[in-house]
């Protein structure tokens, strides 16, 4: 399928627009290559459009092969450092871009989405949306025929020079289920929204109904009462995964988290009688995420 690369001025109204589309890989690559300079800056479509297309429009992509996020340093507090820090221990590893200044992060999808198919692309829209939510990401590209600035150009905002780069997880697939279950563990963002400016129009983000009045868990007092087939929410697997979302937002890590985790069933839950099973089953979960990261 054809994909789409163009070249856009820095300030709008410096220059006009070039567009560029193609499905040989090299003459987008030489494309690109003309096109990085001084004051522009060359992006690609992250989704390649349907064939004999001649424009970039939602109606216009050809399949839905990836999922991504794009993370402005300008509306967060922590710094660059922090953020790579934490998106490298997300709950499943993410490819991460340098983009000059900020960070795109994401994957791509095992098998690609048919954009006629309502119900599929729901779903990708619903990850999409939420992955954005957790990493206070630009929501202006929140959608399936936004543009990222492509790998090997140049950011030249402010008459810089600073190369777009892929530092880690080039090339990372995973499923739409393993990306819906894993940002489900995720109940507030990872980072910290600037405060806007006065005049500026506030977005507050909702994670479900209630979500913004959910109290803090204490997780020494759940995993203290975490017991087999416990009354309310001392069961194992709610408290597995309340416990759970709790430290990753918290910012601690996944091995840690597992860690964690696992000692309190071993310790507590004797009379589980599949807890070898299950906590045999969490080790080699977490194993291969460590080994996937």
């Amino acid at each position: 399928m054809p994909c789409y690369v163009c070249a856009l001025p820095n300030k709008k109204g410096d220059g006009i627009p070039q567009e560029f589309i193609s499905d040989d890989p090299a003459k987008i690559e030489e494309w690109a290559q003309q096109h990085d300079k001084p004051g522009w800056g060359v992006f690609d479509c992250h989704n390649p459009l349907k064939p004999g297309a001649t424009r970039r429009t939602k109606e216009t992509i050809g399949e839905i092969i990836c999922i991504y996020a794009d993370v402005d340093p300008k509306n967060i507090v922590e710094t660059m450092e922090e953020v790579d820090a934490r998106l490298r221990d997300f709950l499943i590893p993410l490819e991460i871009r340098d983009s000059g200044r900020g960070r795109h992060t994401g994957s791509k999808l095992k098998e690609p989405i048919d954009p006629n198919d309502a119900e599929m692309v729901a779903r990708v829209d619903a990850v999409r949306k939420k992955l954005t939510e957790i990493l206070c990401g630009d929501p202006q590209v929140c959608h399936q025929a936004a543009l990222r600035r492509r790998p090997g150009t140049h950011n030249t905002k402010d008459g810089g020079w600073a190369e777009c780069k892929i530092l880690v997880n080039e090339g990372i697939e995973h499923d739409l289920t393993e990306w819906e279950e894993a940002l489900a563990l995720y109940d507030r963002a990872l980072f910290t929204p600037k405060p806007p400016a006065v005049g500026e129009n506030v977005q507050y983000i909702d994670f479900g109904a209630g979500g913004a009045r959910k109290p803090p868990v204490n997780v020494e007092e759940r995993l203290a009462a975490m017991r087999y087939r416990g009354p309310g929410n001392s069961a194992i697997n709610v408290t597995w995964w309340e416990c759970m979302g709790s430290l990753l937002r918290h910012g601690v890590s996944v091995e840690a988290t597992i860690g964690r985790l696992y000692n309190a069933a071993a310790a507590n839950c004797q009379d589980d009688p599949d807890k070898k099973k299950k906590l045999d089953a969490n080790a080699c979960w977490h194993d291969g995420t460590l080994a996937e990261a």
